[in-house]
Protein backbone atom coordinates (compact mmCIF):
# COMPACT_ATOMS: atom_id res chain seq x y z
CA UNK A 1 0.00 0.00 0.00
CA UNK A 2 1.28 3.54 -0.77
CA UNK A 3 1.05 4.67 2.82
CA UNK A 4 2.98 1.65 4.07
CA UNK A 5 5.51 2.04 1.28
CA UNK A 6 5.96 5.71 2.12
CA UNK A 7 6.34 4.97 5.84
CA UNK A 8 8.93 2.28 5.06
CA UNK A 9 10.79 4.64 2.73
CA UNK A 10 10.83 7.37 5.41
CA UNK A 11 12.21 4.85 7.89
CA UNK A 12 15.01 3.87 5.50
CA UNK A 13 15.88 7.54 4.85
CA UNK A 14 16.02 8.23 8.61
CA UNK A 15 18.23 5.17 9.14
CA UNK A 16 20.59 6.41 6.41
CA UNK A 17 20.77 9.84 8.03
CA UNK A 18 21.53 8.30 11.40
CA UNK A 19 24.20 6.00 9.94
CA UNK A 20 25.74 8.91 7.96
CA UNK A 21 25.74 11.03 11.11
CA UNK A 22 27.37 8.28 13.14
CA UNK A 23 29.98 7.73 10.42
CA UNK A 24 30.73 11.47 10.26
CA UNK A 25 30.92 11.70 14.03
CA UNK A 26 33.28 8.74 14.19
CA UNK A 27 35.47 10.24 11.47
CA UNK A 28 35.51 13.59 13.27
CA UNK A 29 36.40 11.89 16.52
CA UNK A 30 39.21 10.00 14.80
CA UNK A 31 40.47 13.20 13.19
CA UNK A 32 40.26 15.01 16.53
CA UNK A 33 42.19 12.24 18.23
CA UNK A 34 44.88 12.40 15.55
CA UNK A 35 45.02 16.20 15.88
CA UNK A 36 45.26 15.93 19.66
CA UNK A 37 48.05 13.38 19.38
CA UNK A 38 50.01 15.64 17.05
CA UNK A 39 49.26 18.68 19.17
CA UNK A 40 50.32 16.85 22.34
CA UNK A 41 53.53 15.75 20.66
CA UNK A 42 54.31 19.33 19.56
CA UNK A 43 53.51 20.71 23.02
CA UNK A 44 55.63 18.03 24.70
CA UNK A 45 58.53 18.80 22.35
CA UNK A 46 58.22 22.54 23.01
CA UNK A 47 58.03 21.96 26.75
CA UNK A 48 61.10 19.76 26.63
CA UNK A 49 63.01 22.44 24.70
CA UNK A 50 61.82 25.10 27.14
CA UNK A 51 62.88 22.99 30.11
CA UNK A 52 66.34 22.58 28.58
CA UNK A 53 66.54 26.34 27.98
CA UNK A 54 65.49 27.04 31.55
CA UNK A 55 68.03 24.54 32.90
CA UNK A 56 70.74 26.16 30.79
CA UNK A 57 69.70 29.64 31.94
CA UNK A 58 69.68 28.41 35.54
CA UNK A 59 73.21 27.02 35.16
CA UNK A 60 74.40 30.30 33.61
CA UNK A 61 72.73 32.26 36.40
CA UNK A 62 74.30 30.08 39.08
CA UNK A 63 77.72 30.43 37.43
CA UNK A 64 77.29 34.21 37.18
CA UNK A 65 76.20 34.42 40.81
CA UNK A 66 79.16 32.28 41.85
CA UNK A 67 81.58 34.46 39.87
CA UNK A 68 80.02 37.64 41.25
CA UNK A 69 80.18 36.31 44.80
CA UNK A 70 83.84 35.33 44.38
CA UNK A 71 84.71 38.71 42.86
CA UNK A 72 82.71 40.57 45.51
CA UNK A 73 84.25 38.74 48.45
CA UNK A 74 87.84 38.48 47.22
CA UNK A 75 88.20 42.02 45.86
CA UNK A 76 91.24 43.96 47.07
CA UNK A 77 89.01 46.95 47.89
CA UNK A 78 85.91 47.34 50.00
CA UNK A 79 82.63 46.94 48.10
CA UNK A 80 79.15 47.64 49.46
CA UNK A 81 75.53 48.00 48.40
CA UNK A 82 73.95 50.88 50.30
CA UNK A 83 70.24 51.75 50.45
CA UNK A 84 69.13 55.29 49.51
CA UNK A 85 68.56 55.97 53.23
CA UNK A 86 72.14 54.97 54.08
CA UNK A 87 71.61 51.42 55.37
CA UNK A 88 74.27 48.86 54.52
CA UNK A 89 72.63 46.15 52.40
CA UNK A 90 75.64 44.07 51.43
CA UNK A 91 79.33 44.35 52.32
CA UNK A 92 82.41 42.30 51.53
CA UNK A 93 85.08 41.15 53.94
CA UNK A 94 87.62 43.75 52.79
CA UNK A 95 85.30 46.57 53.85
CA UNK A 96 84.85 44.93 57.24
CA UNK A 97 88.65 44.79 57.59
CA UNK A 98 88.93 48.49 56.65
CA UNK A 99 86.38 49.79 59.16
CA UNK A 100 86.87 47.14 61.87
CA UNK A 101 83.20 46.09 62.06
CA UNK A 102 81.71 42.71 61.22
CA UNK A 103 79.12 42.43 58.46
CA UNK A 104 76.39 41.74 61.05
CA UNK A 105 77.32 44.93 62.90
CA UNK A 106 77.33 47.03 59.74
CA UNK A 107 73.88 45.76 58.71
CA UNK A 108 72.51 47.40 61.87
CA UNK A 109 74.16 50.74 60.98
CA UNK A 110 74.15 53.37 58.24
CA UNK A 111 77.11 54.77 56.35
CA UNK A 112 76.59 58.05 58.25
CA UNK A 113 77.51 56.24 61.49
CA UNK A 114 81.14 55.72 60.45
CA UNK A 115 81.63 58.98 58.51
CA UNK A 116 83.81 61.71 59.95
CA UNK A 117 81.46 64.64 60.75
CA UNK A 118 83.59 67.11 58.77
CA UNK A 119 83.20 65.05 55.57
CA UNK A 120 79.53 64.10 55.94
CA UNK A 121 78.09 67.33 54.51
CA UNK A 122 79.91 67.02 51.18
CA UNK A 123 79.13 63.30 50.96
CA UNK A 124 75.39 63.84 51.50
CA UNK A 125 75.40 66.65 48.94
CA UNK A 126 76.75 64.22 46.31
CA UNK A 127 74.14 61.63 47.36
CA UNK A 128 71.30 64.13 46.85
CA UNK A 129 72.63 65.04 43.40
CA UNK A 130 72.64 61.38 42.38
CA UNK A 131 69.13 60.80 43.71
CA UNK A 132 67.87 63.77 41.66
CA UNK A 133 69.78 62.40 38.63
CA UNK A 134 71.99 65.50 38.40
CA UNK A 135 75.10 63.30 38.43
CA UNK A 136 75.62 59.60 37.67
CA UNK A 137 78.48 58.90 40.08
CA UNK A 138 81.06 60.64 42.23
CA UNK A 139 84.46 60.05 43.80
CA UNK A 140 85.94 61.73 46.85
CA UNK A 141 88.54 61.36 49.56
CA UNK A 142 87.02 61.23 53.01
CA UNK A 143 87.60 59.97 56.53
CA UNK A 144 86.00 57.04 58.31
CA UNK A 145 85.93 56.42 62.05
CA UNK A 146 86.85 52.80 62.73
CA UNK A 147 85.32 50.69 65.47
CA UNK A 148 88.43 51.31 67.62
CA UNK A 149 87.80 55.09 67.12
CA UNK A 150 90.91 55.61 65.00
CA UNK A 151 90.48 57.78 61.91
CA UNK A 152 91.41 56.47 58.47
CA UNK A 153 91.38 58.01 55.01
CA UNK A 154 89.53 56.31 52.16
CA UNK A 155 88.84 57.00 48.51
CA UNK A 156 85.13 56.46 47.86
CA UNK A 157 83.62 55.92 44.40
CA UNK A 158 79.84 55.59 44.33
CA UNK A 159 77.20 55.04 41.64
CA UNK A 160 73.42 54.58 41.81
CA UNK A 161 71.47 51.57 40.50
CA UNK A 162 67.86 52.22 39.45
CA UNK A 163 65.00 49.83 38.71
CA UNK A 164 63.00 49.60 35.47
CA UNK A 165 60.83 52.55 36.56
CA UNK A 166 63.99 54.65 37.23
CA UNK A 167 63.39 54.61 40.98
CA UNK A 168 66.59 54.41 43.11
CA UNK A 169 67.38 50.89 44.31
CA UNK A 170 70.82 51.05 45.92
CA UNK A 171 74.26 52.61 45.68
CA UNK A 172 77.34 50.62 44.69
CA UNK A 173 80.24 51.94 46.75
CA UNK A 174 83.89 51.04 46.22
CA UNK A 175 86.09 51.98 49.18
CA UNK A 176 89.89 52.00 49.06
CA UNK A 177 91.97 52.55 52.18
CA UNK A 178 94.47 55.35 51.41
CA UNK A 179 95.62 56.05 54.97
CA UNK A 180 99.20 54.97 54.25
CA UNK A 181 99.23 57.07 51.08
CA UNK A 182 97.95 60.06 53.03
CA UNK A 183 100.68 59.65 55.67
CA UNK A 184 103.32 59.45 52.95
CA UNK A 185 101.84 62.53 51.33
CA UNK A 186 101.93 64.41 54.63
CA UNK A 187 105.54 63.38 55.19
CA UNK A 188 106.43 64.57 51.69
CA UNK A 189 104.69 67.92 52.27
CA UNK A 190 106.52 68.29 55.57
CA UNK A 191 109.84 67.52 53.87
CA UNK A 192 109.05 70.06 51.14
CA UNK A 193 108.21 72.66 53.77
CA UNK A 194 111.45 71.95 55.61
CA UNK A 195 113.36 72.18 52.34
CA UNK A 196 111.71 75.52 51.59
CA UNK A 197 112.56 76.77 55.08
CA UNK A 198 116.13 75.61 54.61
CA UNK A 199 116.41 77.39 51.28
CA UNK A 200 114.94 80.54 52.82
CA UNK A 201 117.31 80.35 55.76
CA UNK A 202 120.25 79.79 53.40
CA UNK A 203 119.24 82.82 51.32
CA UNK A 204 118.89 85.00 54.40
CA UNK A 205 122.26 83.81 55.73
CA UNK A 206 123.90 84.57 52.39
CA UNK A 207 122.43 88.08 52.30
CA UNK A 208 123.35 88.64 55.94
CA UNK A 209 126.88 87.42 55.23
CA UNK A 210 127.21 89.96 52.42
CA UNK A 211 126.06 92.75 54.73
CA UNK A 212 128.38 91.52 57.50
CA UNK A 213 131.36 91.43 55.10
CA UNK A 214 130.73 95.06 54.18
CA UNK A 215 130.45 96.05 57.85
CA UNK A 216 133.67 94.20 58.71
CA UNK A 217 135.45 95.91 55.80
CA UNK A 218 134.43 99.35 56.93
CA UNK A 219 135.37 98.38 60.48
CA UNK A 220 138.88 97.50 59.38
CA UNK A 221 139.22 100.78 57.50
CA UNK A 222 138.06 102.68 60.57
Amino acid sequence: EPEEFWAELQGIIEDCKVKRKKTLTARLIEEDEEFLREYSHIVATKLEEKVKELEKAKDCLENSEEQFQATFEQAAVGIAHVAPDGRWLRVNQKLCDIVGYTAAELYKMTFQDINHPDDLVNDLAYVRQMLTNDIQNYSMEKRYIRKDRTIIWVNLTSSLVRDTSCSPKYFISVIEDITAHKKTEEQLLHAQKMEAVGQLAGGIAHDFNNILTTIMGYGELM
